[in-house]
């Protein structure tokens, strides 16, 4: 960033390829502006080049770490370097200079690379949301084996990471009772946050269809509380979430009442878009920070627009249906995982939230904590999708009076 703001250039790179024209292609059930990138070599296995590589337009990165032989017993039997030039130029096979965990650690530098564009574009801290591998995320042990070039890269950079989350958690089992797998990984998560310095974990609690209702109360209850200690600690604070991802029920007034008493230092993660959704054309966002304002530990600023009803229920039991039968995919949701003709996901200030009125409600509370922004839109993706967060960026910051 210090070469771009002195030279306008990144790695050499003068000339940053954006592009423009706001399209996308599907790829593993994510968007790509661009199909084109760097084949696989020693090139790919270092961060600067990466990154210069990025910033010259490349968008698909082909890495090189994947071997049967490595380490020493690599080094044994191929010479290095691989590629020489003296008087002649050698190639040898096998063309990689760093073990696995080096050219691992190269790649986690790339990616933090994006949360320097972050910093550059006046964002303060980043939220990692650990979610499990089948709604989007990754194995918990992939997240501890990086803690460490994580925290040094967030310290260098001096973004902190403000929040994690793993609010698509089936913690309870067809019984009611605590699963123990997923209560293992839910603690590797708030392991791997403490390590980060996060100060908050953001929670859910998954709806057991096989049993009642007041069991499901009790059986919430009891497995937030163990949350809630375990977070604590480690030194972060607990809010549990009111998006329904992972059948998470915890998220209305209806249950706040009855658990948020019993579970000491349970505050609630709000995002006003999730309460416009279910709540209808009006939403309830405005009635519910009224009431439950001084819960809030955490907010996300995400915009919303949305014709009739939600279908978000629908959708996340289509996207279930997928992932059981990917066969299916292309008939039941031709438009991809994400699509819904009647609904979107626009850059915060050009939705139909009321933001300055939900903003004085969190200065009646006194609110003083973070504001993630969260880009969740395949209509704002590539150039059109930075200029959203961007415009959302200045019109937060015009509402933050107090700052």
């Amino acid at each position: 960033l210090t070469e771009y703001k002195n030279q306008g250039s990144i790695f050499g790179v003068s000339k940053l390829v954006k592009h423009t024209s706001g399209k996308a292609l599907p790829i593993f059930e994510e968007k790509i502006e661009s199909p084109y990138g760097p084949a696989a070599g020693p090139h790919t296995q270092l961060a600067q080049n990466i990154v210069a590589a990025y910033a010259a337009g490349a968008r698909f990165f082909e890495l090189k770490t994947v071997q049967i032989m490595d380490g020493e017993e690599l080094s044994k039997c191929v010479s290095k370097p691989c590629i020489t030039a003296g008087d002649e130029c050698y190639n040898c096979e096998w063309s990689t200079e760093l073990t696995v965990p080096q050219a691992y650690a190269e790649y986690v530098k790339a990616w933090w690379a994006c949360k320097l564009l972050a910093k550059e574009l006046g964002l303060d801290f980043v939220e990692f949301d650990c979610n499990p591998t089948d709604f989007f995320g990754v194995p918990t042990a992939d997240l501890l084996a990086a803690k460490d070039e994580l925290k040094a890269a967030s310290e260098r950079t001096g973004v902190e990471v403000g929040a994690v989350g793993r609010w698509a958690s089936h913690i309870l089992d067809e019984n009611g009772n605590v699963a123990q797998e997923e209560w293992e990984n839910v603690k590797s998560v708030i392991d791997f946050g403490a390590h980060l310095g996060a100060k908050h974990y953001l929670c859910s609690c998954n709806y057991v269809q096989g049993i009642s209702y007041y069991k499901n109360i009790t059986a919430a209850i009891q497995v937030l509380n163990d949350i809630v200690a375990y977070a604590k600690d480690h030194g972060m604070e607990t809010a549990i979430v009111n998006c329904m991802m992972g059948d998470n029920y915890i998220r209305t007034p209806e249950q706040w009442k009855l658990v948020l008493s019993e579970v000491p230092g349970l505050g609630i993660k709000y995002d006003p878009s999730h309460s416009f959704v279910h709540g209808g054309e009006k939403g309830a966002y405005l009635s519910e920070g009224m009431q439950w304002g001084s819960h809030f530990k955490y907010c996300h600023v995400k915009g919303v627009i949305q014709r009739g009803d939600s279908h978000e229920a629908d959708h996340w039991a289509l996207r279930d249906m997928i992932v059981k039968h990917p066969e299916l995919k292309d008939e039941l949701m031709p438009g991809g995982v994400g699509s819904d003709p009647d609904y979107d996901n626009p850059p915060a200030g050009i939705d139909v939230i009321n933001w300055r009125a939900f903003f004085a409600i969190l200065y009646k509370y006194g609110y003083d904590g973070y504001l993630a922004i969260e880009p969740h839109s395949s209509t704002w993706t590539g150039e059109k999708g930075e200029k959203g967060v961007k415009y959302t960026i200045k019109y937060i910051r015009d509402l933050m009076i107090l700052d």
